[in-house]
């Protein structure tokens, strides 16, 4: 929204801001708070693809035990889970049982 990058000031929490940068903003707040379990709740829902794929896989790279829960899946990034959990299917699969 603004050509003054850091420098932008943000008024009264935000308002003027898009859903999707609100989201990216805090989505940078839970990680650099390091812990040590995240819980990430439809974390990339406004966000497009190619921004919530990055987001992801920087969330599958933090020093963090993330619990994610998505309608949206990334294919092939299946594999750094330890396990994924299908609810319309009503069935779970550990990364371990993958390769059975």
């Amino acid at each position: 929204n603004s050509n003054h990058g850091i420098e932008t000031v943000i008024l009264d929490n935000g308002k003027e801001l898009s859903g999707g940068e609100r989201q990216r903003i805090a989505i940078a707040r839970a990680i650099i708070s390091e812990p040590k379990i995240l819980f990430a709740d439809e974390i990339t829902s406004n966000l497009d693809h190619e921004v919530a794929s990055k987001i992801e896989e920087t969330l599958l790279n933090i020093d963090s035990t993330v619990v994610s829960i998505t309608h949206r899946t990334f294919l092939g990034e299946e594999h750094y889970y330890k396990t994924l959990l299908f609810g319309e299917q009503n069935s779970n699969k550990s990364a371990s049982e993958e390769g059975d």
